[in-house]
């Protein structure tokens, strides 16, 4: 009898680490905390010299060391003027996009991906890691980073992530992880669970925290590879007056100030909209002669920035491979991104459900108080430079950046009884949102954060059981992070970093608002006169 007993507790011991994954279960048993896994997004590119030096040639547009020309957009901007000039003075822009391309190209030269979805040889980011290295015994405040090449599939990357997390769970018998992820390391995150734990029900991850997650879509990113930039001119606006992209980018001062007297002019006099017209008539004349080729040469084949596509991803490839044997030639990266975009990005939405309900909470984290790049409408909308908070966060409803949301829309949330999911600037609404008690919406949170304010975020909705908006200490669901992004606190109306938007925003004069008004009159006008014609043109061409 005493035989049997061993027997089947050597048995029952085999059955529990088989289904443990091979970890120790004295290891098991013993060490409860949920180790997390921070998997960043974009980390650069770097080439990697014999003599174990590294530089970042995109990143700082720099040539190969051994060529005279140190900063090669520095170097092509003189040899670009007369021909840009040449194309607005007879709006002809085929000789200055064939010598951008000669000029340019050679950014990307050493750190293009290869058409077979592959990259060069030394090559890659920074991050390295050895289980020798792991830490074996983690607190609740231990966090074990990971990176990617974001060059490469975030399948590619879901494959590493995976024997990753295993070390870890060897490493510290922990057989559950918290997955936390910020921009591109969201797809490589998302990979993972529809590669590696969907079939087993999600059993080795105790919750996932995305941050600024890229699944929905960046509408930068959306318009800028798929050909859809139409401009924004009020968002242009702000951009420039935010960023001081004048100041810090012209030297001289008396330069400086022509240039603040021209732009200002442009503002009062109703200018800005006709140079933004004319700014996307000129891309119209040189998208698919320059700028289609430059992204093709790295951002376009990358295919962690093309996991960022989602409502223009057919477009895209349209857009990017449109040349003769375009489509042969980079078939394996095309492959490669389909495989993410059907199997996971379209999916995500029902994955993410089937996985909070199996146990495994999904939370969000949503940024804003940055101006979004004014490529497009949606640069309007309140976001962190990147995207706007609707992605980041799967629904939120949000108001344009100098605005507060529609009166009649927050009486009719606060007549339904909603009104504590208002933030307290009236400009998010998170009643709306996939996981409306899991999602926290953090103003002037940067895209590129760098302080320890979100670190401790995480930490605290990680150590926090059946967290949620409500029973994480400390982090209610609206919050404000502060200038040096040392601590985050409860947000207000108004936070003492907010950004004036109303004073960075055009203002026209009298000639130039009534000239605004003539102008939208005889437009409508116009269109109406038009829709009238084409209809009694489509009746004589009926008979």
């Amino acid at each position: 009898m005493e035989t049997m007993k061993k027997c089947l507790a050597i048995f029952l011991v085999l059955i529990f680490v088989l289904s443990t994954g091979g970890i120790p279960a004295a290891l098991a048993a013993e060490n409860t905390v949920a180790p997390i896994v921070y998997v960043y997004g974009y980390q650069g590119v770097y080439v990697f010299n014999e003599d174990g030096s590294y530089y970042t040639p995109i990143d700082a547009n720099k040539a190969p060391p051994e060529t005279d020309d140190g900063d090669i957009v520095s170097a092509a901007i003189p040899k670009l003027i007369p021909l840009f000039a040449q194309g607005l003075i007879t709006d002809n822009y085929d000789a200055y996009c064939d010598k951008a391309l000669e000029l340019l190209m050679p950014i990307y030269a050493e750190v293009k991906p290869n058409p077979d979805g592959t990259v060069p040889d030394n090559t890659g980011p920074l991050w390295t890691w050895s289980y020798d290295t792991l830490e074996e015994n983690p607190d609740e405040n231990t966090i074990y980073g990971f990176s990617w090449d974001t060059r490469l599939s975030p399948l590619a990357a879901a494959d590493r992530l995976d024997e990753y997390i295993k070390a870890i769970q060897q490493k510290t018998g922990c057989r559950q992880v918290t997955l936390v992820s910020r921009c591109a390391g969201t797809e490589a995150v998302a990979a993972y669970l529809w590669k590696y734990q969907q079939a087993v029900d999600y059993a080795d991850v105790k919750k996932c925290i995305f941050i600024a997650n890229t699944l929905d879509g960046y509408d930068f990113f959306e318009v800028l590879l798929s050909g859809n930039i139409t401009g924004a001119t009020e968002a242009l606006y702000r951009y420039v007056k935010q960023k001081e992209i004048l100041e810090n980018h012209i030297d001289s001062q008396g330069l400086l100030k022509l240039v603040n007297a021209m732009f200002s002019y442009l503002e009062s006099s109703y200018g800005l909209d006709v140079a933004m017209e004319k700014a996307v008539h000129i891309y119209a004349k040189i998208k698919d002669r320059l700028i289609a080729p430059l992204l093709k040469e790295f951002y376009a084949i990358s295919l962690g920035e093309v996991g960022t596509i989602n409502r223009h991803y057919e477009e895209y490839k349209d857009y990017i491979f449109c040349e003769e044997g375009d489509r042969e030639k980079y078939a394996a990266i095309i492959a490669k991104a389909d495989e993410y975009h059907y199997n996971v990005q379209v999916n995500i939405r029902d994955m993410l459900q089937e996985m909070n309900d199996a146990g495994a909470t999904v939370y969000f984290i949503g940024g804003y108080g940055e101006q979004q790049y004014p490529l497009g409408d949606f640069a309007n909308y309140i976001g962190d430079e990147y995207s706007d908070l609707a992605s980041t966060t799967f629904g939120a409803t949000i108001a344009k950046v100098a605005e507060k949301l529609p009166a009649d829309y927050l009486a009719a949330q606060e007549a339904a009884g909603l009104g504590a999911c208002i933030s307290p600037d009236r400009q998010v609404d998170v009643s709306t949102c996939m996981f409306p008690e899991q999602t926290w919406i953090v103003k002037n949170l940067r895209h590129t954060f760098g302080g320890d304010d979100l670190t401790e975020m995480i930490r605290a909705i990680a150590r926090t059981d059946n967290a949620t908006v409500t029973t994480v200490e400390g982090y209610p669901q609206f919050l404000n992070a502060n200038k040096d992004h040392s601590a985050m606190e409860p947000a207000k109306a108004v936070n003492d970093n907010d950004v004036n938007w109303k004073a960075l925003s055009p203002k026209l004069s009298l000639f130039g608002s009534i000239f605004a008004k003539l102008s939208s009159f005889f437009k409508k006008i116009i269109l109406q006169f038009k829709s009238i014609f084409q209809f009694i043109t489509a009746g004589f061409s009926a008979r």
